[in-house]
């Protein structure tokens, strides 16, 4: 978890590596631990994410928004990963910025 929020590339591909180690260990929630490390570092690295684990927003005034996505990366397979499907990820965004009122 350290490394996930590291700020350099270097713990983003240490974060990728431990948790697919985890993951080979035997701890199944790594997987998707594994698929939202993946998606920083494409990110850090300037490339689109690939299963849409990540969001941003631009300050704290702006509304939220999910970070470019790979388009060919298939709702089956962030099935495999345990990561929902790209319109639940959507949704959630659209929820994130709703007023407490309309939630």
């Amino acid at each position: 978890m350290i490394f996930q929020h590291g700020g350099s590339i270097l713990d983003s591909v240490k974060a990728v590596r431990f948790s697919k180690i985890s993951h080979e260990l035997g701890y199944e929630k790594a997987l998707a631990f594994y698929a939202t490390c993946l998606d920083r570092l494409l990110l850090k690295r300037g490339k689109k994410q690939k299963f849409g684990t990540q969001s941003w927003k631009k300050d704290a005034g702006s509304a939220w928004a999910l970070s470019p996505v790979d388009p060919q990366t298939t709702d089956k397979e962030r099935e495999q990963y345990g990561i929902a499907p790209l319109q639940e990820l959507e949704d959630r965004i659209k929820k994130l910025n709703r007023g407490p009122r309309d939630k």
